[in-house]
């Protein structure tokens, strides 16, 4: 905010630095400056001030505060007449009614009558111009002048262009009002913006936008200045709304101090009468029962403890009541001070001890280095496997994807789960976030759809929660899809995980869901066109299972000899099982074992599906002869066949 280096001089008695060495004053105890630019006979310093202190220092008289306390000096106050009571039998003549005390705690209507509006003197026009505002009128410019000086936003209605009701309401759906502003704006509103109406319709957005009807002109006799305290929330829900902030709603939007109104009204009669003749006639005045003052209690060993630094029990004193604070209980131990009504930030004692701080100047701490006791950390080896099962995917070729552990009812419809698959969720979002998913599949496959827009091949992965039978699991998805033929995608997928398994040294693990190509009318439900392959591993297992350190095997320095075996097996068998039966058969001699094919269709009988494998056989003793070979060949034929299932020849 911009703000004149004159005008802060009439708030301070005594001289004060000049503009430069003031700013420095500043930026060493208050706020950063933005910016100091001379201005004919003025300079304007440009304050950044935080939002935690918009309520007292979006002001001269707020800054005016703060250089008074930095330069240990008295503030002068600007006149201020009393207002008059609202009990005037003239008050009468005009009702103020709130709907909502919750979106208008406070509301004041101080009636001025016999006004003379036209220009303002020069001296009005500069300090509004200093500080970024053009004038418009003599009654407008006091408005905007007490709001820059007190920090509180005013409006001047004219009051003859105004019923006898001042109803503050939320709006209509579907009222208009007009703006006052150069393009006179027709503004839409609803029941989320708080506006000022009449007996008929809205004359002002509160706390935001004056309306044109109720404008003052040169031809105003009788005007009503209205300053009031809206809902900070309210009022900033509806400036984003209809796209409008000013200087106002800015105010506002901070929240304010609910005893700033009185003074904003005294000053704004006392100038209205000086500059435009008028005489205040009566001030109505409908609130709720205004907050008790906030009372802090301070103990010097906690001050000096927090602080770091030893503060004398005067010093510290002296320096809240410079802030506007008043002393209520002292002794050796502490105080209980009342916090100025303005200063809506201060609310605990860590708040007087940041403020006493502050002033005293931080520079002054003693520059000691903190203790601290150097901890081995305890290593997560959870999160260890998990990232390095992460890095290796990534390294094959897999991105990784991340979604919500939600699911919807659409989606359980899509995938044909039952009340008891699932764990609804008490207060749901929404219905897309409805029940704790009880599979990765259904994100997966639902990220491939969407990314299947964009690239032919996808190669994706998840490692996250599931939630199964009630409980919690972590499971890792990993999907591929795209125009390759359904085989090259599954042995890619495979060997992608017997890789990443192996990098773990996992030698054993089995998959929770098949992993195999993705139902036809599932993914005709979806709307995927094109091969998929999906596969779910309980990781929970693996996080077990798993073991960083690697085992040196020696390699055979004997040849190996390679056979292959086909397995005719009902569709619904795993070629895990077959695997076990074939390695359990096979025994020291057969050293790897991989399935290369699966195929179903015509040729096999119904019902049926074809199982291929690789069968490597090798010593590390000696060269297997054929005979060897073919014995333990045979017990794996035998075991197979014993299994319930047909070796293929």
């Amino acid at each position: 905010m911009k703000y004149s280096y004159n005008w802060l001089k009439d708030y301070i008695s005594g001289t004060i630095p000049d503009p430069k060495k003031l700013a420095e004053a500043l930026m060493g105890r208050s706020f950063e400056i933005d910016s100091l630019e001379k201005k004919t006979g003025d300079w304007v310093l440009d304050i950044k001030v935080l939002s935690n202190r918009a309520a007292d220092c979006l002001s001269h008289m707020g800054i005016a505060r703060e250089i008074a306390v930095i330069l240990q000096r008295k503030m002068k106050l600007p006149p201020a007449p009393g207002l008059p009571k609202s009990a005037n039998k003239r008050a009468r003549e005009i009702k103020v009614k709130i709907e909502s005390l919750r979106d208008c705690p406070r509301y004041t209507a101080l009636v001025i009558k016999g006004v003379k509006a036209g220009p303002s003197p020069r001296w009005l026009k500069s300090r509004l111009e200093v500080c970024g505002l053009q004038s418009i009128n003599n009654i407008v410019d006091i408005t905007n002048y007490v709001m820059l000086e007190t920090g509180q936003p005013l409006h001047a209605f004219d009051a003859d262009k105004l019923g006898t009701d001042i109803i503050v309401r939320r709006a209509r759906k579907g009222e208009l009002i007009r703006t006052l502003d150069k393009e006179k704006t027709n503004i839409v509103l609803d029941e989320n913006v708080l506006v000022i109406a009449d007996s008929g319709k809205p004359v002002a957005i509160a706390g935001i936008k004056g309306g044109a009807e109720t404008g003052i002109d040169e031809s105003t006799k009788n005007i009503i200045v209205e300053a009031a305290n809206f809902n900070p929330v309210l009022i900033r829900r509806a400036s984003q709304k209809i796209k409008i902030r000013t200087d106002a709603s800015w105010r506002f939007e901070n929240g304010l101090d609910l005893h700033l109104i009185d003074l904003a009204q005294a000053r704004a009669a006392y100038l209205i009468k000086r500059i435009a003749t008028g005489g205040a006639e009566s001030f109505i005045d409908v609130s709720s029962a205004l907050p008790e003052p906030r009372r802090i209690r301070l103990g010097f060993s906690y001050l000096d403890g927090l602080l770091g630094a030893k503060i004398s029990s005067v010093l510290a004193v002296k320096i809240l009541k410079s802030l506007g604070c008043r002393i209520i209980e002292s002794s050796k131990r502490g105080v209980l001070v009342q916090a100025p009504s303005q200063r809506l930030d201060l609310k605990t004692s860590e708040d007087l001890i940041e403020e006493i701080g502050r002033v005293w100047g931080y520079e002054k701490l003693p520059k000691t280095f903190p203790e601290v006791i150097l901890t081995v950390p305890q290593i997560n080896k959870n999160w260890i496997i998990e990232n390095k099962a992460k890095d290796a995917l990534a390294s094959l070729g897999f991105s990784e994807a991340y979604n919500y552990t939600f699911i919807g009812e659409k989606d359980k419809e899509i995938f044909s789960y039952r009340d008891s698959d699932l764990l609804e969720i008490a207060n749901p979002v929404s219905e897309l976030n409805k029940f704790l998913r009880p599979s990765l599949a259904p994100c997966l496959l639902k990220n491939t759809k969407e990314n299947l827009k964009n690239s032919s091949e996808i190669k994706m992965f998840e490692i996250g929660k599931v939630f199964v039978n009630r409980k919690e699991r972590l499971h890792l998805g990993i999907i591929a899809a795209g125009k390759k033929r359904t085989s090259d995608l599954f042995f890619e997928v495979k060997g992608t995980l017997e890789a990443t398994m192996n990098e773990l040294g996992v030698n054993d693990f089995s998959f929770v869901g098949a992993l195999s190509p993705v139902n036809t009318a599932l993914l005709e439900r979806l709307g995927i066109k094109a091969n998929v392959i999906l596969g779910e591993i309980d990781f929970q297992d693996i996080l077990t299972s798993a073991n960083e350190r690697k085992k040196y095997q020696p390699v055979s320095a004997y040849p190996a000899s390679l056979r292959d075996v086909a397995v005719l097996t009902p569709e619904t068998a795993k070629a895990i099982e077959v695997l076990e039966v074939i390695k359990d058969a096979g025994g020291k001699l057969l050293v790897e074992a991989e399935l290369f094919d699966i195929y179903s269709g015509p040729g096999l009988p119904q019902g049926k599906k074809n199982l291929a494998f690789h069968l490597v056989y090798q010593s590390s003793e000696k060269t297997l002869s054929a005979e060897e070979v073919n014995n333990v060949h045979r017990k794996i034929f035998e075991a197979i066949e014993g299994a319930g299932w047909e070796v293929r020849k």
